[in-house]
């Protein structure tokens, strides 16, 4: 889990300021399908929600150490925030400190669930981990 942890933080930083090749947030659906059309596995990444200040900026397909990973990168409150969907795995319900950012860790429906931050206050994390529960799969 803590090596999961780190290899997320790292490519939430690569993905953010390095790889300038995120596929533009309006292509999310099309991502979707793509990932169902390669991997086999659907994917549904929460949108963008005015009520929760959450904007999706872009998404990516991200094959880390560990396997592909489906990667919903998004802006709150001003800090940009990842939300990583990985196939399989069971890593439990944790909260980690990773490089210096704050991971909230779940698994559900077979896949394994990340949300890489760092600046955001609690009440933040709270807000935006409840949206991505109940909005992603």
């Amino acid at each position: 889990t803590v090596l999961y942890a780190a290899q997320v933080a790292l490519d939430h930083v690569r993905c953010l300021y390095v790889d300038y090749g995120a596929t533009d947030a309006q292509a999310h659906a099309s991502f979707e399908d793509a990932v169902r059309t390669q991997s086999g596995w659907h994917v549904r990444l929460p949108p963008t929600s005015v009520e929760h200040d959450l904007t999706l900026v872009g998404v990516r397909r991200c094959p880390l150490g560990l396997g592909p990973h489906a990667h919903a990168l998004y802006r709150v409150a001003g800090h940009e925030v990842s939300l990583y969907i990985t196939p399989g795995g069971e890593r439990g319900e944790r909260t980690i400190e990773a490089l210096g950012f704050v991971e909230r860790l779940w698994s559900g429906h077979d896949r394994t669930y990340a949300l890489v931050a760092r600046g955001l206050a609690p009440a933040d994390l709270d807000r935006v981990e409840a949206y991505f529960r109940a909005s992603a799969e």
